[in-house]
């Protein structure tokens, strides 16, 4: 007669939450975020901030996971977003959990998504092209935005605005306002008809050696307003197994005046280069390309170490026997 053992039933159960889906605060200031399980259960939590596991032992102390929910010191904007809490808890008969996601919002005064270089910023468009004047930002509540063109206002509601150049009217300061009841920003665009520079002529090889490559061009005019040239260099490169590639490479320069130095190259190696100049609006057309050859790689024969120290020889032996004869 067979014995059959007890069977133990493990009952799993999923866990119900009795907390705001979406909780909002001020920055500057420290934040419980609540996060509760209805019943007598006592479970443990973990929490995530954007899909990355919050960690209690940091430098910052950012987080504390305490009973009831999860404390955010120090608020910003920055902590805006969605947290996750999960709670678990296991015995020998059952095993409970759950999730809840919960969204936080921190009232801030409205901020650029984006870092911009000047105000106004100076914007180059040419004819028939078109450019986005963007304005996109961060703000809790949402911003209400207000645009102006040469300090007149006019209606558009979206945090961006694409400006076509099909007439010079077009042309001149345009700003953009996101303000809510936390306060305002404004950025300043300067609209400005572009034209590209000419194409640099003569350019040619002032110096060479078994690692660099020095090369010069004739100046443009000054009304190209340059800011820079670009050299682009290309070699072939031969591998091992016999396979043959072209390696790629650009250099940009920040002056206008040569020469302009490729440097780490390498030696008795042929480089494909052409260059271009730069202003604020544009790119000219790349030269036509010069073919130039590093040197052979110069291998130091050790002959002036040993005469140096020949030669530091001899002046020894000489103050030696000065000094002697004084004696």
């Amino acid at each position: 007669m067979s014995q059959h053992l007890p069977a133990f039933e493990f009952e799993l159960q999923i866990l119900e939450f009795d907390s705001p889906a979406e909780q909002t605060t001020s920055e500057n200031t420290d934040f419980f975020i609540k996060c509760k399980v209805k019943g007598n259960s006592n479970p443990t939590f973990m929490w995530s901030y954007n899909g990355q596991t919050l960690k209690e032992k940091t430098l910052s102390g950012k987080y504390s996971v305490l009973d009831g929910g999860l404390m955010v010191r120090n608020v910003t904007h920055l902590d805006s977003g969605k947290y996750t809490c999960r709670a678990f808890e296991t015995t020998n008969k059952s095993s409970v959990s759950g999730i809840t996601v919960i969204e936080l919002k921190v009232r801030h005064k409205p901020v650029f998504l984006n870092y911009m270089e000047g105000d106004p910023v100076d914007l180059y468009v040419f004819q028939s092209d078109s450019v986005n004047l963007t304005c996109q930002n961060s703000a809790e509540p949402p911003a209400n935005m207000s645009w102006s063109f040469n300090g007149k206002y006019f209606v558009n509601p979206a945090d961006h605005y694409i400006v076509t150049f099909n007439r010079p009217e077009k042309l001149g300061s345009y700003s953009c306002t996101a303000a809510n009841a936390l306060g305002k920003i404004t950025r300043r665009f300067n609209l400005i008809e572009g034209f590209k520079p000419k194409m640099p002529s003569g350019l040619s090889v002032s110096r060479v050696g078994d690692n660099y490559i020095e090369l010069q061009v004739v100046p443009n005019d000054k009304g190209d307003e340059l800011i820079g040239y670009r050299v682009e260099y290309v070699t072939r490169v031969v591998e091992p197994s016999g396979n043959t590639f072209e390696s790629f490479d650009m250099m940009n320069f920040n002056t206008t005046e040569g020469p302009f130095v490729l440097v780490n190259l390498k030696p008795n190696t042929e480089y494909i280069t052409k260059i271009l100049a730069r202003n604020r609006a544009g790119y000219s057309e790349y030269t036509e390309p010069i073919v130039v050859r590093t040197s052979p790689e110069i291998i130091n024969s050790g002959v002036p170490t040993l005469f140096d120290g020949f030669l530091k020889q001899l002046l020894t032996a000489v103050a030696v026997a000065s000094f002697a004869a004084r004696l």
